[in-house]
């Protein structure tokens, strides 16, 4: 997707993959760790587009997905959703390309 050597801004990323740029912002607001309920739960966004950004997120390294303590009875293991350096990085170039373009 996006890589160091690659010439599209981290906008011009943003701008075509605005669901995937919406789950990290939303990740990185909770403190970089979300549990995949809560995650869906805040993007009201429970159906089929939900899981697949969270799978293409895993899927470029942005985020990594763990499983979280032991489910009460009857609960499936809760995963918790956790932003990797790369993610993080491309928030941050994100957040300074936007301020860059405020300034202007």
């Amino acid at each position: 997707m996006v890589d160091d050597d690659d010439d599209v801004s981290a906008k011009e990323f943003a701008q075509s993959h605005e669901g995937l740029i919406h789950l990290l912002r939303t990740i990185d607001k909770e403190g970089g760790e979300m549990s995949t309920h809560k995650l869906l739960e805040a993007m009201d966004n429970w159906g089929y587009h939900g899981q697949h950004m969270i799978r293409i997120a895993e899927k470029e390294g942005f985020i990594e997905r763990e499983v979280g303590v032991e489910p009460g009875p009857g609960q499936f293991d809760p995963m918790y959703n956790i932003l990797t350096s790369k993610g993080k990085k491309l928030l941050s170039r994100l957040n300074i390309e936007e301020e860059h373009d405020d300034k202007k």
